[in-house]
């Protein structure tokens, strides 16, 4: 009997992630400001019998699938799965979600320490989505959703022989403004998209720095003008879908909205609203009557991942 097998069944909690701003600035190096919040992904760990193959709901191509794939033996007898919060509509962390998932019930399964170790977690996952094009997947997704605590700044330098990764917690400091989300229940896959890029323009990073910079220095007006210059820099570069700004527009012009991003490759997945609170019940009256899915955030506390034995109690990171 392998090492894990008294602590099953077991379950991983993972939080879902959004990029407030930095998608493709990262992959340059640059950083992002990330936000870990809820709901929670669950990837569930059960026996199904011994002499049995791995059975696994995840794509056999996925981060996740090819984990799962490359360590089969040490999976024998047992059954993955991934609960998903969103019923499947995609974005906000799945697919990262699934491989700290798998990663860390592997990592439970050698009886190894209680923690998750952060760089080699990444670097897995690194070695595990890597794409034929041009640029690869930044990881600052695996890095917020296992860190967790809310607003991140986090970034990844790399040298040919090393990393530096940078996850630094960031308190939101606009009492004044909230944050919204709502889903356009439309996904672009992301590695798929990453995987046909060929250039990115320095002006995304720009926008990032600026709007990083106003989260510590505590300026509404800077933070804002640092979303608009970056879905503005998106569209010059064709880097947001027609339908994404189509979106933008339209909640933009609704009663107490200060600013509007879509996030996601091409912008497509999610809508990110900074908005004033006293107009959050006709916002999300207004998100509904749009047909997008509104989910309410907490930008100041979330856990990151953690292992729950189930019917055992919770350990946490």
């Amino acid at each position: 009997m392998n090492g894990m097998q008294h602590r099953i069944p077991l379950q991983i909690n993972i939080p879902t992630k959004t990029f407030v701003l930095g998608e493709y600035a990262v992959l340059l190096g640059q950083p992002a400001l990330m936000l870990a919040h809820e709901p929670f992904f669950s990837v569930t760990v059960n026996r199904i019998h011994s002499d049995a193959p791995v059975h696994s709901s995840f794509h056999p191509e996925s981060p996740a699938g090819r984990w799962v794939t490359e360590h089969r033996d040490a999976f024998q007898g047992l059954c993955l799965d991934l609960s998903d919060p969103l019923g499947g509509i995609g974005g906000l962390g799945r697919s990262s979600a699934e491989f700290i998932g798998v990663w860390w019930a592997l990592h439970q399964l050698n009886d190894l320490s209680e923690s998750i170790e952060l760089k080699q977690l990444y670097m897995d996952y690194l070695n595990c989505s890597k794409t034929s094009g041009q640029f690869q997947p930044s990881g600052v997704d695996v890095l917020t959703q296992c860190v967790g605590g809310g607003l991140l700044s986090a970034q990844v330098k790399s040298s040919p022989s090393f990393k530096n990764i940078q996850v630094h917690p960031l308190e939101w400091p606009f009492d004044s403004m909230k944050i919204m989300l709502m889903h356009t229940q439309t996904h672009c896959s992301t590695a798929e998209h990453v995987a046909t890029l060929t250039k990115i323009p320095q002006e995304l990073s720009d926008s990032t720095h600026q709007g990083i910079q106003a989260i510590k220095d505590k300026s509404q007006s800077k933070f804002l003008s640092a979303i608009e210059s970056f879905v503005h820099a998106q569209a010059l570069a064709s880097l947001i879908t027609p339908d994404a700004l189509n979106w933008i527009d339209q909640i933009s012009a609704l009663e107490g909205v200060y600013g509007v991003k879509g996030c996601g490759a091409l912008g497509s997945d999610v809508m990110i609203l900074f908005y004033n609170p006293q107009f959050e019940f006709k916002l999300m009256q207004a998100s509904l009557s749009l047909g997008l899915l509104p989910i309410g955030i907490d930008s100041k506390q979330t856990s990151g991942a953690f292992v729950q034995p189930l019917h055992r109690g919770t350990r946490r990171v």
